[in-house]
C-alpha cells in the first residue's frame, strides 16, 4: 500500500511540474510571437524581388532581431533584392493558400514557403496536408521561377516537448517530410530536407544557442542553420547563379 501510494505521489508531482513547465513556455512563445515582426525591405526595383510566405518560423519567432531570421539572412546577402515577407504565426499549410492565390502578378524571382509546422503541431490529417501542399506548390510556381519549400527540423526533438512525448511529433514530422519530398519533386520545388534524428541533431549539441527561450522555434544561430542549408541546396542544384 505504502509503494502504491509513493508512486501515485511521484506521478502526480511529476504532472504538476510538467504542467507548470508547459505553461510558463507557452507563456514564453506566446510573448516571443508578439513581438516578432517579419523581416522586409525595399532593394533595387529592376530586379524580382524575393517572396516569403509561411507560418512563425517564416516571421522568425524566436529570434532576438528580424534580422537575424531566415528571410533576414537573405536580405543581408542580397541586399539588392527586395524582401516581400507575407507571413504570419500559427498558419497551416491551408492558411498559406489564400495569400499565393491573391497574388495576381507573377513578378516574384524566387518564392520561399516555409510550412506544416503547425500541421505537425496540431496533427492535420495527411490526406489534407498533401492536398494543400499540393496547391500551394502549383500557385507558387505560378509566382516565381523558383520555389523553395522547408518545414520545421523534427519537431519532436524540441526541448518544448518531455522526451518521452516527443515521438508522437517525431513520428508525424516523418509523415509530412515524406508527403512535402513528393509534393517537391511533383512541382519541381527544391525541398530543404532539416529532418535529423537525435544523434545527428545540432541544435541539441547547445541548446541555449540554437533554440529561442521558448524551446520550441529557434533562435537567430538556428535560423542561420537553415539558411546554410538552403543555400548548400541551392548550391548543390547548380541555382546560386539565379539568386
Amino acid at each position: 500500500m505504502k509503494i502504491f501510494s509513493l508512486a501515485v505521489f511521484v506521478v502526480v508531482l511529476a504532472s504538476t511540474i510538467y504542467g507548470v513547465r508547459f505553461f510558463l513556455l507557452l507563456q514564453k512563445s506566446k510573448a516571443l510571437v508578439a513581438r516578432a515582426t517579419p523581416f522586409e525591405k525595399m532593394g533595387d526595383m529592376s530586379a524580382p524581388p524575393f517572396l516569403f510566405v509561411g507560418d512563425s518560423t517564416a516571421v522568425g519567432v524566436g529570434s532576438m532581431r528580424a534580422e537575424d531570421t531566415y528571410a533576414g539572412y537573405f536580405g543581408r546577402d542580397y541586399p539588392n533584392r527586395t524582401i516581400q515577407n507575407l507571413s504570419q504565426s500559427g498558419r497551416k499549410t491551408g492558411e498559406i493558400l489564400p495569400i499565393l492565390r491573391a497574388r495576381e502578378d507573377a513578378s516574384a524571382d524566387w518564392v520561399f514557403l516555409q510550412t506544416g509546422g503547425n500541421d505537425i503541431l496540431y496533427f492535420t490529417q495527411n490526406d489534407v496536408v498533401a492536398r494543400e501542399i499540393d496547391d500551394a506548390l502549383s500557385e507558387a510556381k505560378r509566382i516565381g521561377r523558383h520555389t523553395v519549400l522547408l518545414t520545421s527540423g523534427n519537431v519532436g526533438l524540441a526541448p518544448f516537448f518531455p522526451r518521452w512525448m516527443g515521438g508522437i511529433w517525431s513520428r508525424k514530422t516523418q509523415q509530412v517530410r515524406k508527403i512535402f519530398q513528393q509534393a517537391a519533386q511533383k512541382h519541381g520545388a527544391l525541398y530543404i530536407d532539416l529532418y535529423r534524428e537525435r544523434e545527428d541533431d545540432l541544435f541539441l549539441t547547445d541548446i541555449p544557442r540554437f533554440y529561442g527561450s521558448d524551446l520550441l522555434h529557434p533562435s537567430g544561430d538556428g535560423y542561420k542553420h537553415w539558411y546554410d542549408e538552403t543555400r548548400k541546396a541551392i548550391n548543390a542544384e547548380g541555382l546560386e547563379g539565379e539568386l
